[in-house]
Protein backbone atom coordinates (compact mmCIF):
# COMPACT_ATOMS: atom_id res chain seq x y z
CA UNK A 1 0.00 0.00 0.00
CA UNK A 2 1.29 3.69 -1.20
CA UNK A 3 1.76 6.21 1.51
CA UNK A 4 0.82 9.78 1.39
CA UNK A 5 1.81 13.19 3.03
CA UNK A 6 -1.08 14.52 4.73
CA UNK A 7 -1.75 17.55 7.11
CA UNK A 8 -4.34 16.25 9.73
CA UNK A 9 -6.63 18.29 11.98
CA UNK A 10 -9.34 18.24 14.66
CA UNK A 11 -11.51 20.81 15.67
CA UNK A 12 -12.49 19.49 19.05
CA UNK A 13 -15.44 20.52 21.69
CA UNK A 14 -14.35 21.62 24.87
CA UNK A 15 -17.17 21.27 27.50
CA UNK A 16 -19.08 18.77 25.03
CA UNK A 17 -19.11 15.79 27.18
CA UNK A 18 -20.42 18.09 30.06
CA UNK A 19 -22.90 20.01 28.05
CA UNK A 20 -24.54 16.78 26.80
CA UNK A 21 -24.60 15.02 30.18
CA UNK A 22 -26.05 17.56 32.17
CA UNK A 23 -28.58 19.66 29.44
CA UNK A 24 -31.90 18.74 27.68
CA UNK A 25 -31.05 15.89 25.17
CA UNK A 26 -32.66 16.93 22.05
CA UNK A 27 -31.97 20.77 22.03
CA UNK A 28 -28.01 19.67 22.99
CA UNK A 29 -27.85 17.86 19.66
CA UNK A 30 -29.28 20.64 17.72
CA UNK A 31 -26.74 22.90 18.88
CA UNK A 32 -23.51 20.50 18.31
CA UNK A 33 -25.61 19.83 14.95
CA UNK A 34 -25.31 23.22 14.17
CA UNK A 35 -21.45 24.12 15.26
CA UNK A 36 -20.26 20.53 13.90
CA UNK A 37 -21.69 22.10 10.21
CA UNK A 38 -19.65 25.18 10.45
CA UNK A 39 -16.42 23.37 11.28
CA UNK A 40 -16.91 21.46 8.08
CA UNK A 41 -17.75 24.43 5.98
CA UNK A 42 -14.92 26.68 7.07
CA UNK A 43 -12.80 23.77 7.06
CA UNK A 44 -13.34 23.12 4.10
CA UNK A 45 -12.42 23.04 0.72
CA UNK A 46 -9.01 23.19 1.58
CA UNK A 47 -9.60 19.77 3.85
CA UNK A 48 -11.56 16.87 3.51
CA UNK A 49 -13.58 15.05 6.17
CA UNK A 50 -12.46 11.66 7.36
CA UNK A 51 -15.15 11.31 10.09
CA UNK A 52 -17.49 13.63 12.38
CA UNK A 53 -16.97 12.12 15.75
CA UNK A 54 -19.42 13.11 17.96
CA UNK A 55 -18.26 16.40 19.53
CA UNK A 56 -15.11 16.76 16.35
CA UNK A 57 -14.31 16.56 12.82
CA UNK A 58 -11.28 14.73 12.04
CA UNK A 59 -9.92 16.69 8.75
CA UNK A 60 -7.17 15.87 6.15
CA UNK A 61 -5.28 16.98 3.20
CA UNK A 62 -2.91 15.54 1.27
CA UNK A 63 0.50 17.78 0.92
CA UNK A 64 4.28 17.40 0.63
CA UNK A 65 4.64 19.85 3.74
CA UNK A 66 3.68 21.26 7.09
CA UNK A 67 2.35 24.19 5.31
CA UNK A 68 1.99 26.39 9.11
CA UNK A 69 0.34 29.41 6.96
CA UNK A 70 -3.06 27.09 5.91
CA UNK A 71 -3.04 25.16 9.71
CA UNK A 72 -3.14 29.00 11.63
CA UNK A 73 -5.88 30.20 8.46
CA UNK A 74 -7.93 27.23 9.02
CA UNK A 75 -7.74 27.31 13.21
CA UNK A 76 -8.74 31.45 12.85
CA UNK A 77 -11.45 31.00 10.66
CA UNK A 78 -13.39 27.86 12.51
CA UNK A 79 -13.00 29.52 15.60
CA UNK A 80 -13.66 32.22 15.11
CA UNK A 81 -17.19 31.14 12.96
CA UNK A 82 -17.80 28.46 16.20
CA UNK A 83 -18.07 31.54 18.58
CA UNK A 84 -19.61 33.94 16.40
CA UNK A 85 -22.38 31.71 15.82
CA UNK A 86 -22.65 30.84 20.01
CA UNK A 87 -22.47 34.62 20.47
CA UNK A 88 -25.59 35.25 18.19
CA UNK A 89 -27.21 32.31 19.70
CA UNK A 90 -26.76 33.54 23.08
CA UNK A 91 -28.13 36.68 21.93
CA UNK A 92 -31.14 34.83 19.91
CA UNK A 93 -32.53 31.92 21.25
CA UNK A 94 -36.15 31.48 22.91
CA UNK A 95 -35.47 28.80 24.95
CA UNK A 96 -34.24 28.56 28.56
CA UNK A 97 -33.49 24.85 29.30
CA UNK A 98 -29.93 23.86 30.48
CA UNK A 99 -28.59 23.08 26.75
CA UNK A 100 -29.84 26.53 25.74
CA UNK A 101 -28.51 28.77 27.91
CA UNK A 102 -25.14 27.00 28.43
CA UNK A 103 -24.27 26.96 24.96
CA UNK A 104 -22.58 29.91 25.11
CA UNK A 105 -19.97 28.08 27.77
CA UNK A 106 -18.32 25.76 25.19
CA UNK A 107 -15.24 26.40 23.68
CA UNK A 108 -13.11 25.21 20.63
CA UNK A 109 -9.52 22.86 20.76
CA UNK A 110 -7.66 22.59 17.79
CA UNK A 111 -5.01 19.48 17.02
CA UNK A 112 -2.49 19.78 14.26
CA UNK A 113 -0.14 17.56 13.04
CA UNK A 114 1.76 16.75 9.72
CA UNK A 115 2.76 13.07 8.67
CA UNK A 116 2.53 9.80 6.33
CA UNK A 117 -0.72 7.84 6.43
CA UNK A 118 -2.00 5.17 4.19
CA UNK A 119 -6.00 4.15 3.48
CA UNK A 120 -7.89 1.54 4.33
CA UNK A 121 -11.40 0.63 2.42
CA UNK A 122 -14.09 -0.24 4.60
CA UNK A 123 -17.72 -1.01 2.40
CA UNK A 124 -16.71 0.85 -0.34
CA UNK A 125 -15.61 3.78 1.91
CA UNK A 126 -12.08 5.25 1.76
CA UNK A 127 -10.70 6.27 4.75
CA UNK A 128 -6.93 7.55 6.49
CA UNK A 129 -5.51 4.98 8.52
CA UNK A 130 -2.05 4.60 10.23
CA UNK A 131 -0.32 5.16 13.10
CA UNK A 132 0.08 9.38 12.57
CA UNK A 133 -3.79 9.07 12.79
CA UNK A 134 -3.80 7.27 15.40
CA UNK A 135 -1.14 10.22 16.79
CA UNK A 136 -3.39 12.86 15.86
CA UNK A 137 -6.35 11.95 18.03
CA UNK A 138 -3.98 10.73 21.16
CA UNK A 139 -2.77 14.05 21.19
CA UNK A 140 -6.45 15.41 21.77
CA UNK A 141 -5.23 14.55 25.59
CA UNK A 142 -2.30 16.67 26.51
CA UNK A 143 -1.09 18.41 29.40
CA UNK A 144 -1.97 21.64 28.21
CA UNK A 145 -3.88 23.70 30.70
CA UNK A 146 -6.77 25.74 28.40
CA UNK A 147 -9.77 25.18 26.95
CA UNK A 148 -9.10 26.73 23.60
CA UNK A 149 -5.63 26.42 22.01
CA UNK A 150 -4.11 25.24 18.58
CA UNK A 151 -1.64 22.21 19.45
CA UNK A 152 0.33 21.89 16.37
CA UNK A 153 3.42 19.16 16.45
CA UNK A 154 7.13 20.00 15.91
CA UNK A 155 6.82 19.16 12.22
CA UNK A 156 5.21 22.31 11.92
CA UNK A 157 8.74 24.07 12.70
CA UNK A 158 9.21 27.55 13.48
CA UNK A 159 5.87 29.67 13.61
CA UNK A 160 5.38 33.34 12.36
CA UNK A 161 5.00 34.98 15.59
CA UNK A 162 4.31 38.55 13.90
CA UNK A 163 0.82 37.22 13.43
CA UNK A 164 -1.70 39.61 14.09
CA UNK A 165 -3.98 38.27 16.61
CA UNK A 166 -1.94 35.62 17.90
CA UNK A 167 -0.75 35.08 21.94
CA UNK A 168 2.74 33.74 22.74
CA UNK A 169 3.85 30.15 21.31
CA UNK A 170 4.61 27.66 24.20
CA UNK A 171 6.44 24.26 24.21
CA UNK A 172 5.26 20.99 25.84
CA UNK A 173 5.38 17.52 25.79
CA UNK A 174 3.13 14.30 26.72
CA UNK A 175 3.87 11.14 26.81
CA UNK A 176 1.81 8.83 24.98
CA UNK A 177 2.14 4.81 25.24
CA UNK A 178 3.42 3.00 21.98
CA UNK A 179 5.01 6.83 21.03
CA UNK A 180 7.04 7.87 23.61
CA UNK A 181 7.30 11.81 24.84
CA UNK A 182 5.96 13.74 21.53
CA UNK A 183 7.12 17.10 21.28
CA UNK A 184 3.96 19.96 20.13
CA UNK A 185 3.94 23.54 20.13
CA UNK A 186 0.70 25.21 21.29
CA UNK A 187 -0.84 28.46 21.27
CA UNK A 188 -4.31 30.00 22.50
CA UNK A 189 -7.24 31.36 20.68
CA UNK A 190 -8.59 33.62 23.25
CA UNK A 191 -7.04 36.40 21.70
CA UNK A 192 -9.46 35.85 18.46
CA UNK A 193 -13.02 35.99 20.39
CA UNK A 194 -11.57 40.28 19.95
CA UNK A 195 -13.03 39.92 16.70
CA UNK A 196 -16.32 38.80 17.14
CA UNK A 197 -18.95 41.06 16.00
CA UNK A 198 -21.79 41.93 18.65
CA UNK A 199 -25.41 41.11 17.26
CA UNK A 200 -27.09 44.44 16.41
CA UNK A 201 -30.76 44.85 18.91
CA UNK A 202 -33.58 43.90 16.67
CA UNK A 203 -36.46 46.76 17.01
CA UNK A 204 -39.80 46.17 18.26
CA UNK A 205 -43.11 47.84 17.80
CA UNK A 206 -45.69 48.07 21.23
CA UNK A 207 -48.62 49.76 20.33
CA UNK A 208 -50.38 52.11 23.41
CA UNK A 209 -53.28 49.94 23.56
CA UNK A 210 -53.00 46.76 23.04
CA UNK A 211 -55.53 44.09 23.15
CA UNK A 212 -55.23 41.56 26.41
CA UNK A 213 -56.35 38.72 27.36
CA UNK A 214 -54.90 36.36 30.41
CA UNK A 215 -55.52 32.77 31.30
CA UNK A 216 -54.61 30.64 34.63
CA UNK A 217 -52.87 27.20 33.22
CA UNK A 218 -52.60 24.17 35.48
CA UNK A 219 -48.94 23.80 34.80
CA UNK A 220 -45.45 24.64 35.59
CA UNK A 221 -44.61 27.94 33.62
CA UNK A 222 -41.54 26.23 31.95
CA UNK A 223 -43.91 24.23 30.29
CA UNK A 224 -45.92 26.78 29.35
CA UNK A 225 -43.07 28.59 27.82
CA UNK A 226 -42.42 24.86 25.80
CA UNK A 227 -45.55 24.53 24.28
CA UNK A 228 -45.67 28.07 23.24
CA UNK A 229 -42.45 28.45 21.78
CA UNK A 230 -41.67 25.08 20.43
CA UNK A 231 -43.17 24.62 17.39
CA UNK A 232 -43.18 20.85 17.55
CA UNK A 233 -45.85 21.87 20.12
CA UNK A 234 -47.50 24.26 18.86
CA UNK A 235 -48.96 22.47 16.02
CA UNK A 236 -50.70 20.50 18.60
CA UNK A 237 -52.90 23.06 20.40
CA UNK A 238 -53.67 25.54 18.13
CA UNK A 239 -56.52 24.45 16.85
CA UNK A 240 -57.47 26.31 13.40
CA UNK A 241 -54.44 25.85 11.77
CA UNK A 242 -54.33 22.88 9.09
CA UNK A 243 -50.72 22.49 8.69
CA UNK A 244 -47.30 24.37 10.40
CA UNK A 245 -44.37 24.08 8.32
CA UNK A 246 -41.11 25.05 9.98
CA UNK A 247 -37.61 24.18 10.09
CA UNK A 248 -37.27 21.09 12.21
CA UNK A 249 -33.20 20.65 12.06
CA UNK A 250 -33.51 24.67 13.68
CA UNK A 251 -34.04 25.61 17.14
CA UNK A 252 -36.61 28.18 17.36
CA UNK A 253 -34.47 31.78 17.87
CA UNK A 254 -35.31 35.12 17.39
CA UNK A 255 -35.06 35.38 13.44
CA UNK A 256 -36.52 32.19 12.93
CA UNK A 257 -39.60 31.99 11.01
CA UNK A 258 -43.25 29.44 10.20
CA UNK A 259 -45.71 28.98 8.08
CA UNK A 260 -49.24 28.59 9.60
CA UNK A 261 -51.47 26.86 6.68
CA UNK A 262 -55.05 27.93 7.11
CA UNK A 263 -57.17 26.53 4.28
CA UNK A 264 -55.41 27.95 1.23
CA UNK A 265 -53.66 30.82 3.21
CA UNK A 266 -50.38 30.51 4.44
CA UNK A 267 -49.45 32.98 7.27
CA UNK A 268 -45.83 33.59 7.89
CA UNK A 269 -44.72 34.46 11.22
CA UNK A 270 -41.25 35.13 12.70
CA UNK A 271 -39.78 35.05 16.31
CA UNK A 272 -38.91 39.02 17.45
CA UNK A 273 -38.22 38.28 21.13
CA UNK A 274 -37.56 35.96 24.19
CA UNK A 275 -36.64 36.87 27.58
CA UNK A 276 -36.25 35.80 31.31
CA UNK A 277 -36.41 38.19 34.01
CA UNK A 278 -34.81 37.44 37.41
CA UNK A 279 -38.36 37.33 38.68
CA UNK A 280 -38.92 34.08 36.71
CA UNK A 281 -40.84 35.44 33.86
CA UNK A 282 -40.68 34.59 30.35
CA UNK A 283 -41.57 36.72 27.47
CA UNK A 284 -41.82 35.37 23.86
CA UNK A 285 -43.21 37.33 20.93
CA UNK A 286 -43.87 36.97 17.53
CA UNK A 287 -45.05 38.84 14.39
CA UNK A 288 -46.59 38.35 11.17
CA UNK A 289 -47.92 41.09 8.17
CA UNK A 290 -49.77 38.78 6.33
CA UNK A 291 -52.90 39.62 7.96
CA UNK A 292 -55.54 41.08 6.07
CA UNK A 293 -56.83 44.68 6.92
CA UNK A 294 -53.63 45.45 9.03
CA UNK A 295 -50.15 46.23 8.38
CA UNK A 296 -47.94 43.88 11.29
CA UNK A 297 -49.33 42.55 14.22
CA UNK A 298 -46.75 41.74 17.24
CA UNK A 299 -47.86 39.13 19.42
CA UNK A 300 -46.41 38.62 23.04
CA UNK A 301 -47.06 35.59 25.65
CA UNK A 302 -45.80 37.01 29.32
CA UNK A 303 -45.44 34.00 31.28
CA UNK A 304 -45.75 33.95 35.44
CA UNK A 305 -45.33 31.65 37.75
CA UNK A 306 -47.67 32.23 40.56
CA UNK A 307 -46.25 32.67 43.66
CA UNK A 308 -46.07 29.64 46.12
CA UNK A 309 -48.05 27.23 43.68
CA UNK A 310 -45.80 25.84 41.71
CA UNK A 311 -48.31 23.66 39.51
CA UNK A 312 -50.29 26.92 37.88
CA UNK A 313 -49.17 29.41 35.82
CA UNK A 314 -50.55 32.97 34.46
CA UNK A 315 -50.49 33.50 30.93
CA UNK A 316 -50.85 36.85 29.50
CA UNK A 317 -51.25 37.41 26.00
CA UNK A 318 -50.71 41.27 24.46
CA UNK A 319 -51.61 41.51 21.00
CA UNK A 320 -50.03 44.90 19.34
CA UNK A 321 -51.61 45.95 16.08
CA UNK A 322 -50.02 48.38 13.62
CA UNK A 323 -52.93 49.68 11.13
CA UNK A 324 -52.77 50.98 7.71
CA UNK A 325 -53.70 54.47 7.39
CA UNK A 326 -56.79 55.95 7.34
CA UNK A 327 -58.87 52.89 6.31
CA UNK A 328 -57.22 50.75 8.42
CA UNK A 329 -57.36 52.99 11.20
CA UNK A 330 -61.43 52.71 10.89
CA UNK A 331 -61.37 48.69 10.94
CA UNK A 332 -59.59 48.81 14.01
CA UNK A 333 -62.63 48.86 16.70
CA UNK A 334 -63.79 45.78 14.69
CA UNK A 335 -60.32 44.07 14.08
CA UNK A 336 -59.81 44.53 18.02
CA UNK A 337 -63.29 42.90 18.46
CA UNK A 338 -62.46 40.04 16.03
CA UNK A 339 -58.97 39.24 17.72
CA UNK A 340 -60.10 39.59 21.22
CA UNK A 341 -62.27 36.84 20.69
CA UNK A 342 -59.35 34.42 19.03
CA UNK A 343 -57.62 35.27 22.02
CA UNK A 344 -60.47 33.86 24.47
CA UNK A 345 -60.80 30.87 22.26
CA UNK A 346 -57.17 30.08 21.88
CA UNK A 347 -56.25 30.63 25.53
CA UNK A 348 -59.15 28.12 26.54
CA UNK A 349 -57.50 25.49 23.65
CA UNK A 350 -53.92 25.90 24.88
CA UNK A 351 -55.43 25.00 29.05
CA UNK A 352 -57.34 22.60 27.59
CA UNK A 353 -53.89 20.90 26.49
CA UNK A 354 -52.08 21.74 29.20
CA UNK A 355 -54.42 19.52 31.16
CA UNK A 356 -53.96 16.64 29.01
CA UNK A 357 -50.42 17.23 28.71
CA UNK A 358 -50.61 17.35 33.04
CA UNK A 359 -52.14 13.88 33.07
CA UNK A 360 -49.86 12.38 30.93
CA UNK A 361 -46.85 13.58 33.04
CA UNK A 362 -48.32 12.29 36.35
CA UNK A 363 -49.22 9.09 34.27
CA UNK A 364 -45.57 8.60 32.97
CA UNK A 365 -44.40 9.36 36.58
CA UNK A 366 -46.29 6.67 38.30
CA UNK A 367 -45.16 4.17 35.61
CA UNK A 368 -41.36 5.23 36.93
CA UNK A 369 -42.58 4.77 40.19
CA UNK A 370 -43.72 1.39 39.88
CA UNK A 371 -40.63 0.64 37.69
CA UNK A 372 -38.85 1.52 40.63
CA UNK A 373 -40.70 -0.47 43.12
CA UNK A 374 -40.41 -3.40 40.87
CA UNK A 375 -36.06 -3.67 40.57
Amino acid sequence: MNSDKALLLIPDISGFTKFVKETERTHSQHIISELLSIMIEKGSPEFKVAEVEGDAVFFYRLHDNPDTELIFRKAREIFIAFHQHLLLYEHKRVCNCGACSSAVDLSLKIIAHFGEIDFINVNNITKPFGKNIILVHKLLKNKIDSREYLLFTQDFGNVNQSEEAWDEVLSGETYYEDYGNIDYNYVSLKPLKNYLSEPVPEKTFKSAKPIIHQAVLPCKSYNVFELIANLDERGKWQKGVDKLIFDEKELNRVGSSHICVIGDKNIKFETISSKLDDKGKFVFGEKTSDIPLVKEINTYYIIEQIPEIETETKLTVEVHVVPYPVFGKLLLPLFNRVMLNNLKDLLEKLKLYCIEKENTREIEVSKDDVDIETI
